[in-house]
């Protein structure tokens, strides 16, 4: 995904902490998601450590749509838990 000068950013990898500050879902809730794959997996750093590509997470805020896209994954989450 290049930037506007057409250069592709370095792609940063994410803690769970930094995610959960560019969604708005808990932990538990993020991982219901990755297990689900309505949220892209982590990579695996080591034996108990992961972490998450910049790059999978813009394009996962990229790919809702407003509101009523956001809603629909909520009631989805609500009718299987």
């Amino acid at each position: 995904m290049k930037n506007k000068l057409g250069v592709d950013p370095p792609i940063r990898l994410l803690r769970e902490k930094q995610v959960r500050e560019l969604v708005p879902f808990a932990h538990s809730t993020l991982w219901a998601m990755v297990s689900r794959g309505q949220f892209p997996s982590p990579v695996r750093l080591g034996e108990r450590m992961v972490a998450w590509r910049s790059t999978d997470i813009e394009e996962f805020i990229k790919s809702l749509e407003p509101t009523h896209k956001f809603d629909a994954l909520q009631k989805s989450m609500g009718e299987q838990t």
